[in-house]
């Protein structure tokens, strides 16, 4: 009978260290889980947070470029961003912008040829070169238009840099019709 128990404590024993070892190991891969899951936090927050000033210092730029810019969609041809010296140069609030499509910027006998230019262009020349504008308060300008396709929150769309030439040209050198 003693023999049986000292069996039947020793499978107890055994079966305990067993148990215990396999807690041990489950706490020590849980903390080894936890402080890799801490590290991967860190750097992704470091690294959301390189991207936002990487994004700020972008938008700060594109802001503060002293020739008119903006970014409209591809498809829609709707303003999703200008800068203030397109503000200034424009005569429109940032929100009538935004409010509008770069036709509407476009004396109205130039919008077909600007839809024919945007229509053939592949992969970037959406109409760089020489346009007619029309301003808030109905004057025209020429433009040196240079733009680059980009994606813009997920959609196709083109960062145009519009330079006023007005006072370089001499008439009747800008896209439109003749």
């Amino acid at each position: 009978v003693l023999g049986q128990r000292a069996g039947l404590f020793g499978l107890e024993i055994g079966t305990t260290l067993v148990t215990v070892s396999t807690i041990i190991a489950l706490a020590g891969l849980a903390w080894w889980s936890a402080v890799a899951l801490e590290r991967a936090e860190a750097r992704r927050s470091e690294t959301e947070a390189i991207l936002r000033e990487s994004e700020e210092r972008s938008r700060l730029i594109f802001e503060n470029i002293p020739i008119p810019a903006w970014v409209y969609d591809l498809e829609t041809l709707a303003f999703l961003g200008v800068n203030d010296a397109a503000v200034e140069t424009y005569g429109y609030q940032r929100e009538e912008f935004l409010a509008m499509t770069i036709k509407d910027i476009r004396p109205p006998e130039d919008v077909p040829v600007l839809l024919e230019s945007i229509s053939r262009a592949d992969g970037g020349d959406h109409g760089d070169g020489l346009w007619r504008h029309r301003t808030h308060d109905g004057k025209l300008i020429e433009v040196q238009i240079t733009s680059h396709p980009l994606s813009f929150d997920g959609r196709p769309a083109e960062l145009v840099l519009a330079q006023d030439v007005t006072e370089r040209l001499p008439d009747k050198m800008c896209h439109g019709p003749d």
